[in-house]
């Protein structure tokens, strides 16, 4: 979109507790993104070593 159709684009400003809202969902979503990771590589590693566990 060129600069100058962009600057006519009109963007609603929400109210300060429904922006409020939004940020806290947001940030909640990046933790529990994050704890999934985290909770994935730990069933990697678990598994992992189950494995080389069992080889021996």
């Amino acid at each position: 979109m060129p600069g100058e159709s962009l600057k006519s684009v009109l963007v609603p400003v929400l109210p300060k507790s429904t922006q409020q809202k939004i940020a806290d969902l947001v940030r909640q979503s990046h933790e529990a993104r994050k704890k999934a990771k985290d909770l994935l590589d730990e069933a990697k590693r678990t598994v992992e070593r189950l494995i080389e566990q069992g080889k021996q």
